[in-house]
């Protein structure tokens, strides 16, 4: 029986296998390689028939946010981009197409437009020492057609949209609005209404992000890049059970979600305190009194004696990477090496606070403070278990330049900080 059984399952198994290799089709008229050759063709000629170029609406890790640039693609594979971080400048290179999993363009000479992203040193000094801003220059076509091509990072994966500019625009035209639409929305703070609830939200003062906190102090970072009619999301969010994709500008100053009317961002001031405490403010050295200099100059020292140099240090709220999250105090960049010292503050009103070292040190903290003493940074500010208490002014609460911290104990020790980037700690 048993071998009667497996006779009639081969003869079963070999029947089967007659029937169906006689049915097969080719449902394909081309090869592979005739297929993505005519694929590649098709996706040049559309980049190439934009007569104006194409906006290019370009994250490289999220945590950056998204950055508008400008390009124009030519028959010759050359393509000239603009990118308003680097003033007014255009700057043309070469690109191609290639077979990798799809279609792959690539942007195969230096542009120092779409390479300031992909850079492993970032030129503004953005990002981790060896991977920058995490960009790439390589994307996988997702889709294309004459108005909209998607795309996506061939290393990071990251959403790049492309959309063709109207050819009755100026490149002028295009940058002027989308300027005047983030001055217009620009606040580092806001209020997040969903439903009649209040969340409060802050901007990220460097980068396209605004981020919240829900009611289990989860916080949640909201990535996004300027456009025509405000502010358009990475990735839809849920914020208390509603889908936000976007935020439209209204003269009102009462930003409604895109897609939910019931969901609001509202700018919002906030007291120097609290705008302290959640920004990311500047040290210099010489924006420091004498108290502070005493201290600092042992920082010089230990970085001397590193053959380093003090790239900038900050204070305030400041995520080195996603991997380590947000952390208030003291983050310095030493040569490409970042590190942090936590402090703990109490916020006493909207003009004092008390600040304290907590002996918290994070990522390369703990090596400079053992062999540079940059832990003395920390002294001005409140030692471990030496807490200082401070008075806080500013020059403008709305847009604030700088804040000053005035030791409410010490006249001697006042510090300048600024909202503005200082690159070299010592040498301003």
């Amino acid at each position: 029986m048993k071998k009667l059984y497996k006779s009639l399952l081969a003869l079963l198994m070999l029947t089967t296998f007659a029937s169906c290799s006689f049915e097969v089709d080719d449902i394909f008229d081309k090869n592979a390689t005739e297929r993505i050759t005519e694929a590649i063709e098709t996706d040049n000629n559309i980049l190439v028939s934009a007569p104006n170029g194409w906006i290019i609406q370009y994250y490289g890790d999220t945590q950056y946010g998204g950055y508008n640039m400008l390009a124009k693609f030519n028959a010759d594979s050359t393509v000239a981009v603009a990118n308003p971080i680097l003033g007014d400048s255009v700057y043309v290179s070469h690109y191609k197409f290639e077979q990798s999993q799809g279609v792959l363009l690539s942007f195969d000479s230096y542009n120092a437009a779409i390479h300031f992203f992909s850079d492993p040193a970032n030129p503004a000094g953005v990002g981790t020492n060896g991977k920058g801003m995490l960009g790439d220059f390589e994307f996988r076509v997702l889709s294309a057609s004459a108005d909209r091509i998607e795309m996506e990072g061939k290393k990071h994966g990251t959403r790049v949209v492309m959309t063709a500019i109207n050819e009755n625009d100026s490149w002028d035209d295009v940058l002027s609005r989308l300027d005047d639409m983030d001055s217009k929305m620009f606040k580092l703070y806001y209020d997040l209404v969903v439903d009649g609830d209040t969340i409060r939200a802050y901007r990220n003062s460097n980068f396209n992000v605004i981020s919240f906190t829900d009611e289990n102090n989860i916080e949640y970072d909201m990535p996004y890049i300027v456009t025509d009619y405000g502010y358009s999301l990475y990735e839809d969010i849920n914020i208390n059970g509603k889908t936000v994709s976007g935020f439209a500008y209204s003269k009102d100053k009462v930003f409604k979600a895109t897609n939910d009317s019931s969901v609001s961002l509202i700018p919002y001031t906030p007291p120097i305190t609290e705008q302290f405490v959640a920004g990311c403010w500047y040290i210099s050295y010489s924006n420091l009194s004498s108290y502070g200099k005493k201290y600092f100059n042992v920082v010089k020292a230990g970085a001397d004696s590193q053959g380093e140099t003090l790239i900038n240090m900050m204070f305030g709220t400041k995520t080195i990477s996603s991997s380590y999250g947000s952390a208030f105090g003291i983050t310095f960049n030493s040569d490409g090496w970042w590190g942090q010292y936590v402090f703990n503050y109490t916020i006493i009103d909207k003009t004092h606070i008390t600040l304290e070292y907590t002996g918290t040190n994070v990522l390369n903290g703990d090596y400079y403070a053992t062999y540079a003493n940059y832990h003395y940074s920390a002294v001005p500010f409140g030692y471990y278990k030496s807490p200082k208490t401070f008075e806080l002014t500013t020059d403008d609460l709305d847009a604030p330049s700088y804040v000053i911290l005035n030791d409410v104990n010490d006249s001697t020790n006042v510090i300048k900080l600024s909202a503005e980037e200082i690159k070299g700690v010592f040498e301003n």
